[in-house]
């Protein structure tokens, strides 16, 4: 942003082509399509025969997948600059993505005769060979580069395929290894490797004796209680007789999961653990952690995560369970022991893998309200929000006539939320209102919120027919939230105040809402109240509670005894 700010400043000071150009470039980086085009044909006005105005038109009509259109930009532009690989690069792409591969091939192989460093071209080629099942070729390439000492962690990775498809594992590790270095934040390289290395645990014997599906599990020894009860308060251990529930996890999300094992210790019978995989740089809560938010192991010793899976009764999975030496998830995990829990884009982008596996398995899954519906999971459940606590949440500070009103988005995932027609929505809005855009991206959970507390208008998405944690946590503020949100919600929630939007109707409703002040005041206090309705840690973790009973001993069981909290 600082870039960007000091780039506009020398336009505003005198405006330039090249100037122009680099700024179309940042804001095409940073996904605002909409800015990105003025500049561009800013740029072109001044200077119509300039390469890099085409190479960036060319590259934002490959954004928007007008694949023609880019090819006649990037053409021009391959003619204006007939050395530049970066533009001979984006060509290449254009061509792949028309099925044109030998002419994709061409114009890699003409960059790297330019320039034989050009990490995307390396990669692009390497790929091509690599798909086309020229793996002879693409090892030349990929070792050629790599010798030659291009660190680019793409090229790095791939050759690790490469590497490892020819049977070469140690060669794989290398390369992987020095990706790592140029990039430690790789989150499936780190995967990748634990595969290969495995971690230095003793092997234990996994899958022992369980209770019978339809009787209470056995009384724990005095060593399975203290393992699990590491976390539970001393007064309330006396009352622990449910089951030793293990919550395992690929990656912190969020921090649910750790704040679930903390609720289900406090306010049920049952004792929790929480092992995640993979930390993530935000740091919430934990239990153990595996591995940093860099892949680096946090244990030498993982003889206590083996001891809690052996000894767990009940297993809760959130997205999914990676394995480690000894270990194989996929023979522990059965129908009446374990609950999968999805979130966000994991569904959406491995549903046909996970029905498979769910279909063969028969183990339930829980899902979001709207958009999973359009993923056929043979058993899932809806009907445990999201695990929110929204006690140290404020209301903003409300409306007032001549008031600035600030408007959030949060675009995690740009395409799936159509960030860049609402931000083509409020630019022309912001013609008309006093009104200012706060697009949050790539800061810490602790900087969005802070952001959103100068907020009073939430932009969710329209790419998934519900409402997320962001829409949450703006409501806790009694912000308006806007979402798409389908009749499968709101019926689980009729007093849902989300504004619901459409592409048609986004603008006329903005435009309402900046009209009113009172508007927005008004469903900012519904919003604050709902959030407090039907969001509380307690009563979610009561809720698993009853399903994972539910599922261990079948819904026709009935669980005798006083309610939870007396007694």
């Amino acid at each position: 942003m600082d870039k960007l700010k000091e780039l506009t400043g020398r336009f505003e000071a005198q405006p330039d082509a090249d100037t122009a150009c680099q700024i179309g470039d940042e804001y095409l980086k940073s996904g605002q399509r909409v800015q990105a085009n003025t500049y561009y044909a800013r740029a072109l006005e001044m200077a119509p025969g300039h390469p890099g105005v085409h190479l960036g038109l060319g590259r934002l009509a490959l954004d928007t997948n007008k694949i023609d259109l880019a090819l006649t930009y990037l053409t021009k532009a391959a003619r204006l600059d007939k050395n530049s690989p970066d533009i001979l690069n984006e060509l290449g792409v254009c061509y792949g993505r028309k099925d044109m591969w030998d002419a994709a091939e061409t114009v890699w192989s003409r960059a790297l005769e330019i320039h034989p460093g050009h990490g995307k071209s390396i990669f692009n080629l390497g790929l091509l060979y690599q798909r086309t099942g020229r793996d002879s070729d693409a090892l030349e390439l990929l070792t050629s580069a790599y010798q030659g000492g291009v660190v680019d962690p793409a090229v790095l990775n791939l050759l690790g395929q490469v590497y490892l498809k020819s049977g070469d594992q140690a060669k794989a590790v290398e390369v992987w290894r020095k990706s790592l270095d140029v990039n430690p934040d790789q989150t499936e390289i780190h995967r990748e490797l634990i595969e290969i290395e495995g971690v230095s645990v003793p092997k234990v014997e996994l899958g022992g004796a369980r209770p019978a599906p339809d009787k209470a599990p056995a009384t724990p020894d005095a060593a399975v209680a203290d393992l699990f009860l590491k976390h539970v308060a001393p007064e309330d251990r006396p009352k622990k007789a449910g089951f030793n529930v293990l919550i395992y996890s690929d990656f912190n999300i969020a921090g649910q999961l750790t704040k679930l094992m903390r609720a289900l210790n406090a306010h049920t019978p049952h004792k929790a653990r929480c092992v995640i995989f993979q930390d993530d740089f935000l740091q919430y809560d934990r239990d153990i952690i595996l591995q940093d938010q860099q892949g680096r192991p946090l244990l030498s010793d993982l003889k206590e995560v083996y001891d809690l899976v052996t000894q767990a009764d009940f297993f809760h999975i959130g997205r999914q369970a990676v394995n480690l030496p000894g270990l194989d998830f996929d023979q522990i995990l059965n129908e009446r022991n374990c609950l999968m829990q999805y979130f966000g884009s994991d569904l959406r982008l491995n549903h046909e893998r996970l029905f498979l596996w769910h279909l063969k398995k028969n183990i339930p899954a829980l899902v979001g309200y709207g958009w999973t519906l359009a993923f056929p999971l043979p058993l899932r459940y809806y009907h445990v929000q999201q695990f929110f606590d929204p006690a140290s949440f404020s209301r903003v500070d409300r409306l007032k006539p001549g008031d600035v009103i600030r408007v959030v988005h949060a675009p995690t995932n740009r395409e799936i939320k159509k960030t860049a027609l609402f931000l083509e929505v409020m630019a022309r809005l912001q013609k008309e209102f006093r009104v200012e855009v706060d697009v949050v991206e790539g800061v810490s959970n602790k900087v969005c919120l802070n952001r959103k507390a100068r907020g009073h208008i939430t932009y969710d998405e329209m790419g998934t027919p519900t409402f997320g944690l962001n829409s949450v946590e703006s409501m806790a503020m009694g912000h308006v939230s806007l979402s798409s949100v389908n009749p499968h919600v709101l019926s689980y929630f009729p007093d849902c105040p989300i504004v619901r939007i459409t592409e048609d109707t986004l603008e006329p409703l903005l435009r309402r809402l900046l009209t009113d002040i009172d508007l927005i005041n008004n469903i900012g206090d519904m919003s604050y109240a709902f959030i407090r309705r039907h969001f509380n840690e307690k009563l979610s973790a009561i809720r698993f509670s009853n399903l994972y009973n539910g599922i261990k001993y079948g819904f026709f069981h009935c669980d005798p005894g006083l309610p939870y909290g007396v007694g």
